[in-house]
């Protein structure tokens, strides 16, 4: 069975709508994200061969969360971008949405911009650098939506990524990094916490909104 039928076929398991061009796309994301995975670290998730638990994390978590871009959102910061998950399936899965990616290792972004020539997301660029040292010029306009995994959302990272937002941003934390009302940074307000995103009870999302 081809990667794009496995991740249909537990999208509709799961209550995620994967239509086959973009299943078509994801698969191809897949396929390199497995090929670059052998050189670099770019997921602890075992990928090869490709387990639901994987499809889960990587894919249809991202465009479970997708519910929550606004019609209006044009622009997604991912801070952290690694392996390319959560920003690679939900600006994929939207017709509206270029993307902005961070990522400071430089065979890790190498492989991002890899991924963005070969899905032909021109719209959509990488930077290797810290979100610390980036400008509004450097990304282009205030994001509408920034997004978190696997990083540390200390007070550097919150102060750079407001610098990079608007009023009204909507920042997606995927885990349990901001699981707790006390965990929410000054300047955030905690709008809606998912803890079962997928209702397989593993992985939360924190929506917060800056003020």
């Amino acid at each position: 069975m081809s990667d794009a039928h496995l991740i249909a076929e537990r999208g509709q398991e799961l209550g995620v709508d994967v239509s086959v061009a973009l299943a078509d796309r994801l698969s191809a994301y897949l396929r390199l994200l497995r090929l670059w995975n052998r050189r670099i670290n770019l997921t602890s998730v075992p990928i090869d061969p490709l387990s639901p638990d994987a499809i889960d994390r990587i894919l249809l978590e991202p465009l479970a969360a997708a519910q929550w871009i606004r019609d209006s959102d044009r622009l997604l910061l991912d801070v952290g971008s690694g392996g390319g998950s959560p920003a690679i399936p939900l600006i994929l899965s939207s017709q509206r949405l270029r993307g902005v990616l961070v990522e400071v290792r430089t065979k890790k972004a190498a492989f991002l911009r890899e991924v963005l020539r070969e899905l032909e997301m021109s719209d959509t660029s990488v930077i290797a650098d810290k979100l610390q040292n980036l400008s509004l010029i450097q990304v282009g306009a205030p994001a509408d939506v920034v997004t978190f995994r696997a990083v540390r959302v200390d007070d550097a990272l919150v102060k750079a990524a407001r610098a990079l937002s608007r009023s009204g941003t909507n920042w997606l934390v995927f885990g349990d990094v901001l699981s707790e009302p006390h965990q929410i940074p000054t300047g955030l307000q905690s709008v809606k916490r998912v803890e079962n995103l997928l209702r397989t009870g593993r992985t939360g999302l924190t929506i917060a909104s800056v003020s």
